[in-house]
């Protein structure tokens, strides 16, 4: 099972280049079922997913957001029997939590741009990873309306995402009212950083004056609205 994190990324000062370590299931987190079984984040193959996670896949999940790779998947051990069986799943995993149904539906973090949980009752039952699996992506309702007209498609055209940006920075600050204001800071971040820079070589007096307190306060909000947004855009087209 090669994986990539089994060579040494650089030489270490007392072992050089040998691989003092053996495990390559890159176990996380584990978490116990009512069975008294754990679930394990854990690495059970190599790095590219199978083709029923892939684009051209009719897995429902795959047809909405299809997916190429997965750095960990799950496992589970029952420790009445000892036996330790794998499930595979497109979506990588960090921390699982078993959800509060009659599915006991496992949840898992590390998932990327999708929200990822394994049916292990229906899993029990089948033993089919695939059918067990089920994935959805993040999506950001900007205007609260419980619809996917803002979410951004990977590849999809910039003024749509530079619309769902500005709806979230009203949301932030919360006053629509601010909006140009908004639009002149987050301007002069990108293409005056100069005009910043002398901004803040400013006297003291100057910056505990209430104008520039105002400005200073909504450059915050720009950026790290400008911060989530990417963030968010990097999570989509990844």
């Amino acid at each position: 099972m090669p994986r990539p994190s089994l060579n040494p990324i650089s030489p270490s000062a007392y072992w050089g280049e040998e691989k003092i370590w053996s495990q390559r299931a890159n176990n996380h987190n584990g978490m116990f079922d009512k069975k008294g079984r754990v679930w394990l984040a854990a690495a059970v193959r190599g790095i590219e997913n199978p083709a029923f996670c892939r684009k051209g896949s009719d897995h429902p999940s795959a047809k909405a957001f299809p997916l190429e790779r997965s750095g960990r998947q799950v496992s589970m051990l029952d420790p009445k029997t000892m036996k330790y069986s794998f499930i595979d799943t497109c979506f990588g995993t960090h921390h699982p939590q078993f959800g509060y149904d009659a599915d006991d539906t496992l949840w898992l973090s590390g998932t990327g741009p999708v929200a990822g949980w394994v049916n292990t009752k229906l899993w029990d039952e089948t033993g089919d990873a695939a059918k067990a699996q089920g994935w959805a992506p993040f999506v950001l309702d900007t205007n609260g309306n419980g619809k996917v007209d803002e979410y951004t498609e990977p590849g999809a055209a910039g003024a749509r995402r530079a619309r769902t940006c500005g709806s979230r920075a009203r949301a932030l600050r919360g006053d629509a009212a601010s909006d140009r204001r908004l639009g002149l800071v987050h301007r002069q971040r990108v293409r005056r950083p100069a005009r910043l820079h002398a901004l803040r070589s400013q006297d003291q007096a100057r910056r505990s004056s209430t104008p520039f307190r105002r400005k200073a306060s909504a450059f915050a909000a720009a950026t790290s609205t400008r911060t989530a947004c990417s963030g968010a855009r990097a999570r989509t087209a990844a």
